[in-house]
């Protein structure tokens, strides 16, 4: 048969993969210098050719293939930019495998582990090898890295537990980075976990021994696992706060931190501890959620007709209906709420009641008092002669601060929750009153968690409302709390109802409200466009009440808040899952930007007017059609067409395949050739219908093309062509080989 001519081939993924032993015939383990036939059979022979961008580990598990450490700054892997790279690490042989690359700023950083037994993480560490950033969640089987700045860097992969094949990429592909980082706002030292229900853990050396004698289990539910922790790093055991396995061996030893990022660091590793003990469910940083604030402008309150507040007066003012305020606490002496306000409580201090001290020490230009302005435009008092009106004037406010001036820890969110929700928290009490909405003014983008997760889906199952600020980035990675699964997400509009230009937006925004934007003055009063509510002074030291304008997705966020309050008023029966019906439906905005639900607006701006109605008028609405989770952005950093001069991949193997067993017939070892592709050839193959795939087996397993291993096929993975070998010899056409993520199927050498 001639010779094909060179033909550039797409490089889908192949749907199974496979193992690297002959199970029958007359296997032929020999390389291509081997030519010929014995007893008249045809011989067989081709080219493998590596994907662009792609590179393999050059000291992978298997003990046949070429093997060059890397496991040192001054050993690195030279790799390129973009690059598709398949590798193994393992905690006993091969903890470090560190790879130097030429980074522009803004790549995305990706490692994807194939054994979901393994923990490795993913360090990006600097020419002056000082850690950037690091990616370390071992609940994920993806680390996922940003670059922040170009410039020459090293990419370290590092086993912590067990041993994996593992693909490393460098590309533009855009990927949410979920899990810990170092590089995330969280309190350093602090430790949230949570116990396996069930066991009471009895053995003298438990760590649920260790928190009984130090007194950790304080309230109900935290031995049995029904509540998380909260700990110092300095009082779990040893064996934990040490975190061993990340500190026994290798490059972390010679990583030089200032104090801060060592001690987040460390946090994060002892977190890792915690979390492969089988005592403990789940373990979190305690995250610092950030408030959306901004600056003080000039008297306006130009959003109340924007959305129909006074004719929904008309109908209710919210009496009787409780909303939790979850921020920096509430200036109790503030008079535009006088009388507004229940007993809360202040789970930044752990004392009653709620009030917003304001920063500690007073920065220049005095605190924000971000949540006295958010209760503000719930609930000030309408027809004192003074200030404002709240939109829901006749409800109540329960204030719980969970944050300092600036940032919220996960915890304290949690705990104040807990409390609007009547649960069991760190208080030791639950208010008079349980909240029926509660309102969250702040978020992080990324950063998911299932433990939070868990708590939001809890509250809805309780009938309480929550809604979420959709943040302030211009952003459309998602924005925590507010994308969870049973969380509004509030965008904002300007005094015209178009989009805020800060506003974050994607398909998990909800809908919209007023916001502002103090660059413009587009209602034509003279006054920047923000939002005017209750706040305060304290720049001389004593906190004086007062008035703010402030604009962000967090004073659009209790627009809303207020106007659930309005609808519970009218209609005290109405559930979560009856409001996202109505959302779902249209019944409570005002439908702009494209027609129906759209990701820059979601299903509209509200109307509080319509809300109301639409909520008085409830009487079971056909269920709405359910919308499809979104499942982020597709990945889509296949590899591109072949082309000769591509880098090795290691030892690569060769089989005929029965396409009807998938049993591997006959196997040989390509030779590497200087352009980077291999050549491979079978002396001897009995006439018959042969599937043929090649790829590598760095783990070493004899099984090739699992996760992380290149691998190709003829003619293509995804379609692959049954070869019929007769009485002539074969030069088949170039099979691609790239990486491969997540295979369904491997086969045996």
């Amino acid at each position: 048969m001639a010779v094909h001519p060179y033909r550039r081939l797409a490089a889908p993924l192949f749907a199974c993969a496979f193992a690297l032993s002959a199970c029958g015939g007359d296997g032929d383990t020999t390389s291509v210098p081997n030519t010929g036939t014995k007893a008249g059979l045809p011989a067989l022979a081709g080219t493998l050719l590596p994907a662009i961008a792609t590179a393999t580990d050059s000291d992978v598990n298997d003990p046949a293939a070429p093997r060059t450490p890397n496991d040192s700054y001054a050993a690195a892997q030279r790799i390129a930019n973009p690059v598709s790279l398949g590798g193994y690490a393992s905690v006993d042989t091969d903890p470090d495998d560190v790879f130097a690359v030429t980074l522009e700023g803004g790549e995305t950083l990706t490692l994807r582990i194939a054994d979901e037994h393994a923990d490795l993480d993913l360090y990006l560490v600097d020419a002056g090898e000082q850690v950037v950033d690091a990616a370390l969640d071992p609940a994920a089987r993806e680390r996922v890295l940003t670059a922040p700045a170009a410039g020459e860097h090293y990419l370290i992969v590092r086993a912590y537990a067990g041993a994996s094949n593992y693909l490393l990429t460098v590309d533009r592909a855009t990927r949410i980075a979920s899990g810990w980082h170092l590089s995330d706002p969280f309190i350093a030292g602090d430790i949230i976990f949570r116990f396996h229900g069930g066991a009471t853990g009895s053995a003298p050396a438990s760590l649920r021994a260790h928190a009984r004698a130090s007194g950790w289990l304080r309230g109900r539910g935290h031995e049995i696992g029904e509540r998380n922790l909260l700990v110092t790093r300095s009082e779990l055991p040893a064996s934990h706060a040490a975190a061993p396995n990340a500190l026994k061996h290798g490059i972390i030893d010679a990583w030089a931190l200032d104090a801060e990022p060592r001690a987040k660091l460390d946090t994060l590793l002892a977190l890792k501890a915690l979390y492969h003990d089988p005592e403990v469910a789940d373990a979190q940083p305690n995250y610092r959620y950030r408030l959306n604030t901004s600056d003080p402008m000039a008297d306006s309150q130009w959003q109340y007709p924007l959305i129909n507040v006074a004719d929904a007066w008309q109908l209710t003012t919210g009496t009787d209906v409780v909303v939790a305020v979850l921020d920096s606490g509430v200036v109790l002496a503030h008079p535009d709420l006088a009388g507004q306000l229940l007993s809360g409580h202040d789970f930044m201090l752990d004392v009653p009641e709620g009030d917003d001290p304001g920063h500690s020490p007073r920065p220049s230009g005095g605190s924000a008092f971000h949540g006295t302005h958010v209760a503000g435009i719930v609930g000030a008092l309408a027809g004192n002669g003074i200030g404002i009106a709240g939109i829901a004037h006749g409800a109540r406010i329960l204030p719980i601060r969970v944050c300092d001036d600036e940032t919220c820890p996960a915890y304290a969110i949690e705990q104040g929750l807990r409390f609007a929700a009547g649960l069991p928290n760190d208080a030791g009490r639950t208010p008079a009153r349980i909240a029926q909405v509660a309102n969250l003014s702040f978020g992080r983008e990324g950063g998911s968690s299932s433990r939070e997760q868990k708590l939001f889906t809890n509250l809805h199952s309780r009938g309480i409302a929550v809604v979420a600020a959709a943040g302030n980035e211009n952003s459309n990675a998602r924005y925590y709390p507010a994308a969870y699964l049973n969380v509004m997400a509030v965008g904002a509009t300007d005094a015209r109802g178009a989009r805020a230009p800060y506003s974050n937006y994607g398909s998990w925004i909800d809908l919209v409200a007023p916001g502002g934007d103090p660059t413009r003055d587009r209602n034509g009063d003279g006054i920047p466009d923000s939002i005017l509510s209750t706040a305060a002074r304290d720049s001389d030291g004593t906190v004086h009440p007062n008035y703010r304008f402030m604009y962000g997705t967090s004073v659009a966020t209790p627009h809303v808040a207020a106007t659930l309050a309005l609808m519970k008023a009218v209609a005290p029966a109405l559930t979560p899952a009856d409001i996202a019906q109505l959302l779902q439906a249209g019944a409570l905005t005002d439908d702009i930007g494209a027609p129906g639900r759209d990701d820059l607006f979601g299903h509209g701006q509200v109307n509080v007017y319509k809300a109301v109605l639409a909520a008085r008028d409830f009487v079971g609405l056909p269920p709405a059609a359910a919308e499809p989770e979104n499942s982020g952005p597709v990945d889509a950093d296949a590899a591109e067409a072949a082309a000769p001069g591509g880098a090795h991949l290691g030892r690569q193997y060769v089989l005929l395949v029965d396409p009807g067993s998938f049993a591997t017939r006959y196997m040989t070892v390509a030779e590497a050739q200087s352009d980077g592709s291999y050549q491979y050839r079978f002396r001897e193959v009995v006439p018959g219908t042969y599937l043929l795939v090649a790829g590598a087996d760095h783990d070493g397993n004899r099984r090739i093309c699992e996760a992380g291993e290149p691998c190709g096929g003829f003619r293509a993975l995804s379609a692959p062509v049954l070869i019929d070998v007769a009485a002539a010899d074969i030069f088949m056409d170039p099979v691609l080989l790239q990486h491969r993520a997540n295979p369904d199927r491997s086969y045996s050498r």
